[in-house]
């Protein structure tokens, strides 16, 4: 009749719901699961940064308390948590002084505790920065300052957090399904 283009829509649609079919059961699910993770090792790793900032604390000490969980193919979550005691005073560059022992506090100022003192009195022979309860030798104190998860839940760091998890998500999952995609066949 006229002159024109042939389209089979039965065989394209067919194609069409056979990726879907693929997308929704493999592709979709493994990019979530790849993109999940990657976020929350982000998150991991600027937690540790700006935990360690505040608290005063090396990353490699603060990475021992923040930790990730992971996403798998049947369950799409993921979580970063903080947990741990509080912070040993001996492990914030504790000195010893005449009249007792300083550290470095939150922000960055040293803070002293009048008659503390240096020890190894641990039976696992740990030192620590103690502090007499009364005017006899013993029982004596371990003194400690705040706790990982305490600095974790503040404000600012939990506004820091979100704000990289949603840009990374953004970034990455994209050209998580774009990788996928190609690696299954489709252009």
């Amino acid at each position: 009749m006229s002159n024109g283009f042939s389209l089979d829509v039965q065989a394209d649609f067919k194609e069409v719901e056979k990726m879907l079919k693929h997308l929704d059961k493999k592709i979709i699910t493994q990019a979530t699961t790849t993109t999940l993770n990657r976020v929350a090792k982000s998150v991991q790793s600027l937690a540790v940064k700006l935990l360690a900032k505040d608290i005063g604390l090396k990353q490699k000490e603060v990475r021992k308390y923040v930790t990730v969980r992971k996403a798998n193919w049947n369950n799409l979550y993921s979580s970063v948590e903080a947990n741990g005691k509080r912070v040993p005073v001996h492990k914030l560059s504790a000195k010893q002084t005449k009249s007792g022992v300083t550290y470095r506090g939150q922000d960055g100022k040293r803070r002293h505790i009048p008659g503390a003192f240096i020890q190894t009195i641990r039976v696992d022979g740990v030192p620590g920065a103690y502090k007499r309860k009364g005017k006899e030798r013993f029982p004596v104190v371990f003194l400690r300052t705040v706790s990982i998860p305490h600095v974790f839940i503040q404000d600012a760091i939990n506004k820091a957090l979100l704000q990289v998890a949603q840009e990374r998500w953004n970034k990455e999952f994209p050209h998580q399904v774009n990788y996928r995609l190609k690696k299954a066949g489709y252009a």
